[in-house]
């Protein structure tokens, strides 16, 4: 068992015995990893709202230190606008496979 996934189901770090606050609701999970990935267009919008719920919206705009532009990208803006994420083609090993 890996180390990270005994913090998560236990809520302890294994070395120390202390409390470890783990994220366990799905909601959290996504902000999470829209965070991690704050890079893609998809995310732009969950990332802003979570930036701006923080309280670090000196995050957003154009400076050097800014995660996010101000302006939403065109692909985050189409996403939002069709309510459904755009299509990608299938790389890697069997991402998007037909029969699941």
């Amino acid at each position: 068992m890996d180390v990270a996934t005994c913090m998560y189901y236990t809520g302890l770090d294994p070395q120390t015995m202390e409390p470890v606050e783990t994220v366990t609701k799905l909601r959290d999970r996504k902000v999470q990893r829209a965070l991690m990935q704050f890079f893609k267009p998809e995310n732009y919008f969950e990332v802003r709202a979570a930036l701006e719920e923080a309280g670090r919206a000196d995050l957003i705009g154009a400076g050097e230190r800014c995660l996010i532009p101000a302006k939403a990208p065109k692909e985050a803006l189409q996403e939002k606008r069709d309510g459904k994420k755009p299509k990608r083609k299938s790389v890697g090993y069997r991402p998007y496979r037909a029969g699941q």
